[in-house]
């Protein structure tokens, strides 16, 4: 499945994903593998299925919620992604993918101070981080935009 997933042959990945998932219910990395070949596939409202059940089983896994919330902000649902990296943050406050999803999210539900304060605290703990240094401008931009800050 993994190779299927890597390959970009979704459907397929996502039959031996399901039949993984039938032999050894409830292992974790299957489920994930699982339901990032349903977000790839389009197929949002199963992969939220799959995420949740996944959260379910490990509602201490960091990443899990992370990806939930990955698929409720595509989705339009800022609120309930908020909710996702809220969670995310509070298990592993080092993934910084969380927080600059986070600030995406308070953006797109109009909660103009918290994005605000989302963006700072993401470019405070990325400025050093060269694994970040292509998110950084965007943050940046973001984060002057809404403090009425032109670029230059």
């Amino acid at each position: 499945g993994v190779y299927l997933l890597k390959k970009g042959i979704y459907p397929a990945a996502i039959q031996r994903f399901q039949i993984a998932s039938d032999k050894r219910p409830g292992h974790i990395p299957n489920l994930n593998n699982l339901a990032l070949a349903y977000v790839y596939n389009n197929n949002e409202e199963k992969a939220k299925e799959v995420f949740k059940q996944m959260l379910r089983i490990d509602p201490s896994d960091a990443q899990g919620w992370n990806n939930l919330g990955k698929v409720y902000l595509n989705g339009k649902k800022p609120e309930d992604a908020i909710e996702c990296f809220k969670k995310t943050i509070k298990l592993n406050n080092k993934l910084l993918d969380a927080r600059f999803s986070l600030a995406q999210a308070y953006e797109e539900a109009k909660q103009t101070a918290e994005a605000q304060k989302a963006w700072q605290q993401y470019i405070e703990l990325a400025k050093d981080k060269p694994s970040e240094m292509d998110w950084l401008p965007q943050a940046q931009e973001s984060l002057n935009r809404l403090l009425g800050k032109s670029a230059n």
